[in-house]
């Protein structure tokens, strides 16, 4: 008989919760964003939710997959360890990326609003000047 090293299949669990924990960082890095950006207290609980089901089901993945229904102590602490990895590194440039998208979709929004603005000067003179002047009905009572 031989002896099956586990090592190596320790070191792909160890890694593959690494990568896992870094997928996890960036997606709570995109979820951050959409809470920040919209700011809603439900949507921020349905976000920490939704953000929290994907934690375990990751998790279980690892599990029931690479360790063999065997659950190890190291593999949370390698997600996160994979997680701040994450967000020390690419993450920061995520997160800049993300707050310029959104810098640049708001000044997209505010140009699309001064201009329906401005296209909506002339309707707005008209109704001004059509308020200022009596309707028929008025100027029959007046007479």
């Amino acid at each position: 008989m031989s002896a099956v090293n586990p090592l190596p299949m320790q070191l792909w669990t160890i890694l593959t919760a690494l990568l896992a924990g870094a997928a996890c960082g960036a997606v709570y890095d995109v979820l951050r964003e959409i809470r920040l950006a919209v700011g809603r207290r439900r949507l921020e609980l349905l976000l920490d939710a939704l953000f929290s089901i994907m934690v375990a089901a990751v998790l279980f993945v690892l599990v029931t997959g690479g360790a063999q229904m065997r659950l190890r102590g190291f593999m949370p602490l390698s997600m996160l360890a994979g997680g701040l990895l994450w967000s020390v590194t690419a993450g920061r440039f995520l997160r800049w990326l993300l707050r310029k998208c959104g810098t640049i979709l708001k000044a997209a929004g505010n140009i699309l609003r001064s201009f329906c603005a401005w296209l909506a000067r002339p309707l707005r003179k008209r109704r001004k000047k059509a308020e200022k002047q009596p309707s028929i009905l008025e100027k029959s009572r007046k007479k």
